[in-house]
């Protein structure tokens, strides 16, 4: 199993409202750098809906 986080922040000086926390799982088990790889081929096909 893989999981990442990914954590955003749309200010300088963020409020609760400001920051946003993804995170990604995957049922395989996957080193970080082809998580990524997978996460990013996801979100492209996901913009395309």
């Amino acid at each position: 199993m893989s999981i990442a986080a990914s954590i955003r922040q749309e200010s300088e000086v963020a409020t609760e409202q400001d920051v946003s926390i993804r995170y990604y799982i995957s049922s395989k088990d996957l080193d970080g750098n082809t998580l990524l790889k997978a996460t990013h081929s996801h979100l492209g096909v996901e913009s395309m809906h």
